[in-house]
């Protein structure tokens, strides 16, 4: 927000942005930016769940653990090896069991991710 240029507040809500200003006439632009495209190059964010996030943190979150056990099974998180990559990315945990975590069973995680947000 620029000072002076009568717009007082602004803020998103849901798909809408809501947008106070000033008397006067303004002229608003869309780029057609939103937020899926904004973050399509965007590896990870912090407290936004995906395959760069942990283990662990995906674990605590009913969502991920859920979408984990789907895609790998309830074996997986029965596993005892499982302790020693809990705080690994994973992506990372990927590269110990490639023929378990697939790149299609990550896209598909991500996928259930994705839509709970």
């Amino acid at each position: 927000m620029t000072t002076g240029s009568g717009i007082l507040s602004a803020h998103v809500a849901g798909d809408v942005a809501i947008i106070e200003v000033g008397s006067g006439k303004y002229e608003f632009v869309t780029t057609g930016l939103n937020r899926a495209k904004a973050m399509a190059g965007v590896r990870h964010v912090a407290g936004r769940l995906d395959r760069y996030s942990t283990l662990r943190d995906l674990l605590a979150n009913d969502v991920a653990r859920t979408a984990l056990t789907q895609q790998l099974g309830p074996a997986f998180l029965q596993a005892p090896e499982l302790e020693r990559v809990m705080d690994m990315p994973l992506v990372q945990v990927a590269g110990f069991a490639p023929q378990l975590l697939t790149p299609e069973k990550l896209d598909a995680i991500e996928a259930v991710l994705d839509a709970a947000v």
